[in-house]
C-alpha cells in the first residue's frame, strides 16, 4: 500500500483500527448471527465507531465555498456511492438468481426502492455513510459562514434528538444527517481543544464509566439514529463524544506513527467500506447453502475468506481502477 505522505497519521491508525472493529465485529458477526462471548464487550470499547468519522471529517473543514465544496466532494463521496452501489446490486442479482429468485420487482426494483427509503441496498447498505457525509459538508459550507458553528451544533442535535423521541423516520436518513452535521460541528469545534488534558481527562473518565458499568447502555446505532432498549439517547451521545475525545488524543500521543496493517487500513478505508458487505452478503449466503455452521464456524469462515478479497480489491483499485473511487 501506497504511503501518502500528506496523510495524518495517527488519525490513519485509528481509522484503521475502527474499520476493523466495523468490517469483522459488526457486519461479518451480524449476518453471521453471532450476539455473545466477546461481542457485548467490543460494541461497548467502540461504541464511538459511527459518529468518529463524521467527527474526524468535521476536524478538516475548510471554507472553499460549497459550489467548490459540491464539485471536490461528488468524486471523492459520490463517484464510488454510485460504481459500488452497482457493485453490490450485480452481487445481489447473481446471488438471487442462484436461489432461484427471478420475480422482476425482486431483482430491479426493491433495489430501488431501497435507495430512495434507506439511502442504500441491503445488499450495500454500509454505502449510507457516502451520501449522508456528503450532505452535511454541504450543509457545512452553506451554514458554517452564516451561522456560528456553536448554534449549528446545538440546532443539530435538537432536530436528530427530535426525530428520535417522536420515531420520525421517513426517510430514515434525516436523522442520521442531523446527527452527522452535529458530529462533524463539534469535530470542527474540538479540533485543537480535545488535545489538552482539560479535554482528554473528562472524556476518559466518562469513557471508562460507560465501560465499567454494565447496567449502563453504551449502544448507538447510528445509521438508524437509535440506541437499545433503555433508550439512554443523550448519554449514549455523551459516552460517543467522550470515547472519540479520549482515543483521539491516546492515539496522537502514542500511535502518530506508520504502523503496518493499521495505517494502510486507514488510507484506504473508502475502498474497504465500500466492497466487504456484498461480499459478506455472498459469503455467509452461499456458507449457508452448502453446510449448517454455527455462527461462529460462519463468522471465523467469512472473516478468512473476506480478508484476501478486500487486499486485492484494494491493490486493484489502486493499480488499475483508480476512478472507481474518484481518483484519475
Amino acid at each position: 500500500m501506497d504511503k501518502d505522505k500528506s496523510r495524518v497519521l495517527y488519525l490513519d491508525n485509528l481509522c484503521g483500527l475502527l474499520i476493523i472493529n466495523m468490517v469483522f465485529f459488526v457486519h461479518v458477526r451480524m449476518n453471521a448471527g453471532v450476539t455473545y462471548g466477546i461481542i457485548p464487550f467490543i460494541n461497548r470499547l467502540f461504541c464511538f465507531f459511527m459518529p468518529w468519522f463524521f467527527y474526524k471529517s468535521g476536524m478538516f473543514y475548510r471554507d472553499e465555498g460549497w459550489k467548490h465544496r459540491l464539485g471536490k466532494d461528488f468524486k471523492s463521496l459520490l463517484v464510488p456511492y454510485f460504481y459500488f452501489t452497482l457493485f453490490g446490486w450485480l452481487v445481489y442479482l447473481f446471488s438471487s438468481l442462484m436461489s432461484g429468485k427471478t420475480s422482476l420487482d425482486y431483482l430491479f426494483i426493491e433495489p430501488v426502492r431501497e435507495i430512495f427509503i434507506q439511502e442504500a441496498t441491503v445488499w450495500n447498505g454500509a454505502l449510507w455513510f457516502l451520501p449522508s457525509l456528503y450532505i452535511v459538508k454541504w450543509l457545512a459550507c452553506v451554514l458554517f459562514t452564516r451561522i456560528n458553528v456553536t448554534v449549528v451544533s446545538i440546532a443539530a442535535l435538537a432536530l436528530a434528538s427530535l426525530m428520535h423521541y417522536t420515531g420520525f423516520n421517513y426517510p430514515f436518513y434525516l436523522g442520521n444527517i442531523f446527527l452527522g452535521l452535529f458530529f462533524y460541528s463539534l469535530g470542527y469545534l474540538m479540533k485543537k481543544a480535545q488535545f489538552s488534558l482539560w479535554s482528554f481527562i473528562p472524556a476518559l473518565m466518562i469513557y471508562v464509566v460507560s465501560m465499567a458499568v454494565p447496567i449502563i447502555t453504551n449502544y448507538f446505532d447510528f445509521r438508524y439514529n437509535t440506541v437499545d432498549e433503555a433508550d439512554n439517547y443523550f448519554l449514549v451521545l455523551l459516552y460517543s463524544v467522550s470515547g472519540i475525545i479520549a482515543f483521539n488524543y491516546l492515539f496522537n500521543k502514542l500511535a502518530d506513527r506508520e504502523i503496518p496493517v493499521l495505517s494502510g487500513i486507514g488510507r484506504n478505508s473508502v475502498v474497504i467500506l465500500c466492497v466487504h458487505y456484498p461480499v459478506i452478503k455472498f459469503l455467509t449466503g452461499t456458507l449457508g447453502r452448502i453446510h449448517p455452521f454455527t455462527p461462529v464456524q460462519t463468522w471465523v469462515i467469512v472473516s478468512l475468506l473476506l480478508m484476501p478479497v478486500l487486499i486485492l480489491s484494494v491493490w486493484f483499485v489502486q493499480k488499475k481502477a483508480g476512478f472507481l473511487i474518484g481518483n484519475k
